[in-house]
């Protein structure tokens, strides 16, 4: 199988996946119900789509490592919603899998802050101290340590991308799975899996 069969996440409704997929399991809080969060957001996609899916015998795993080797090891040609950074690092050790880059699917992928979210905790015991690291930490200098530490890409547009492979870096009009929207549709997704997946 090549990654390039895939131009659309529409594909995966091909008759040749039906119990060939691996996913995160979307029913619980992770990188599965992400992906079925962009799924549901997307408007050429949404509750349709999931619903289709759920036809094709789409297997959930809810261990990252798990699914990831189950992927490598060929038990499954696809996989939805696993760990990019174990995808990575089994790459990295010659595990035979890819990503698709999001500029082949007519969709494109989601946007988000994978582990860089940041919080600033309300009536914390020295607000300024944390204040004044929070504009350390967003700042330019500060960003492109970061960014090229972890691997990630910085919000900042002035942060260089040069250290990430081109999946990483978000598309323009990419659908974002983690702002306040995104957080109130989880509460209409989850039921819905829940009525197409079971508990």
């Amino acid at each position: 199988m090549s990654p390039k069969e895939f131009t659309s996440h529409k594909d995966l409704l091909d008759a040749k996946w039906k119990g060939k997929i691996v996913a995160d399991d979307p029913r619980k809080s992770g990188t599965g119900q992400g992906t079925f969060l962009f799924f549901y957001r997307h408007p050429e996609l949404g509750a349709d789509f999931i619903r289709s899916l759920s036809r094709q015998g789409v297997t959930f795993a809810k261990n990252y490592a798990q699914e990831v080797d189950m992927l490598g090891q060929g038990r499954f040609p696809v996989g939805i919603g696993l760990s990019d950074s174990l995808i990575e690092e089994r790459t990295k050790r010659g595990v035979p899998i890819a990503i698709l880059e999001p500029k082949q699917l007519k969709e494109g992928t989601p946007t988000t802050p994978a582990s860089e979210a940041l919080s600033l905790v309300n009536r914390a015991p020295h607000p300024n101290a944390a204040k004044l690291y929070i504009n350390w930490l967003l700042s330019k200098e500060a960003q492109t340590v970061l960014a090229q530490a972890t691997g990630y890409i910085s919000n900042r547009v002035d942060v260089p991308t040069d250290h990430a492979p081109s999946w990483k870096i978000p598309q323009p009009d990419s659908i974002k799975i983690y702002d306040v929207a995104a957080k109130e549709m989880t509460q209409k997704l989850v039921p819905l899996l829940h009525e197409l997946f079971g508990r």
